[in-house]
């Protein structure tokens, strides 16, 4: 497992993805995994920064992601959502590691009020 700095959540009772794990595109009545990150800025004009690194460094990596299904970024004043939707539980937790390592190397923890919030859920 990668190196995560203090203060980000992880998801509990990660389970390691399979090499052999291919993902596929859903059927119709398949559910999807919504993944959500939650960022809270020390300002708006950060919340800015923290969506043009996203869109810039983060977004692309997370794209190309196996089973990424597609997302939006969003923001409203201080706060930053990140949601992106997923084949299955296991492409959603294996691509969020390498999120928190690019995350972790940026300058975007030092833009936050608190901690990174992860949730994910079915759909």
């Amino acid at each position: 497992m990668a190196a995560v700095p203090p203060g980000v959540d992880l998801l509990v009772g990660r389970r390691q993805r399979a090499a052999t794990a291919r993902s596929h595109v859903p059927r119709k009545g398949e559910r999807l995994i919504a993944r959500v990150l939650r960022a809270t800025t020390r300002s708006e004009e950060a919340a800015l920064a923290v969506a043009a690194l996203w869109g810039r460094d983060i977004g692309p990596s997370e794209r190309s992601a196996p089973g990424f299904e597609g997302g939006i970024l969003l923001r409203e004043g201080t706060d930053v959502l990140a949601v992106s939707c997923w084949t299955d539980l296991l492409d959603a937790e294996a691509a969020l590691d390498p999120l928190l390592t690019q995350l972790a190397e940026s300058p975007v923890l030092g833009m936050l009020t608190r901690p990174l919030s992860c949730r994910v859920r079915s759909l």
